[in-house]
């Protein structure tokens, strides 16, 4: 069994030491699969809702990068987050 990330539903892209920024990705069909949450606490599940989950879980495993993060999140149910 593997291990879930803890930064789950976001996938973060690893490709290199050299690279100087790096991509928390989202994709629908995860999106679809914790979506439902959102609705349990009132929240709609846009863009701007993922985008703050996507915030809170950097900031809770990775620290040393929220001050780095930059976003450009849309009402859509979708955001796209970076460190640069």
């Amino acid at each position: 069994m593997t291990e879930q990330s803890p930064l789950a539903p976001f996938i973060l892209d690893e490709a290199g030491a050299t690279q100087t920024s790096h991509c928390l990705m989202l994709f629908d069909h995860d999106m679809e699969e914790v979506e439902n949450v959102f609705g349990e606490h009132n929240a709609e599940g846009n863009g701007h809702d993922w985008e703050g989950l996507a915030q809170s879980l950097v900031h809770s495993f990775m620290p040393e990068l929220a001050d780095r993060l930059a976003s450009e999140p849309s009402p859509a149910p979708s955001s796209s987050l970076a460190r640069t």
